[in-house]
């Protein structure tokens, strides 16, 4: 049997500029701790689903920790 490469697939942006725009205003804020544990959250971005390629702040403790905050759109 061959081994398999691992899978290298970055996400694929809709809009660039707007995932741009929406990174900067993301890391503009400082980081927001975690509402359930306290720890510093990290920018990470939904791969799938209703808001695949939107930013949001994740705990680094995942999956022992599930806390997340949203981060809201601007218009």
């Amino acid at each position: 049997a061959s081994p398999r490469a691992p899978k290298t697939e970055a996400p694929t942006p809709a809009e660039p500029a707007a995932v741009a725009q929406q990174e900067q205003q993301a890391t503009d804020a400082p980081a927001p701790p975690c509402p359930k544990c306290g720890t510093p959250l990290v920018l990470r971005y939904a791969k799938r689903g209703a808001n695949a390629g939107k930013p949001f702040f994740g705990c680094p403790s995942y999956p022992k920790c599930r806390g997340i905050v949203s981060i809201e759109e601007t218009p």
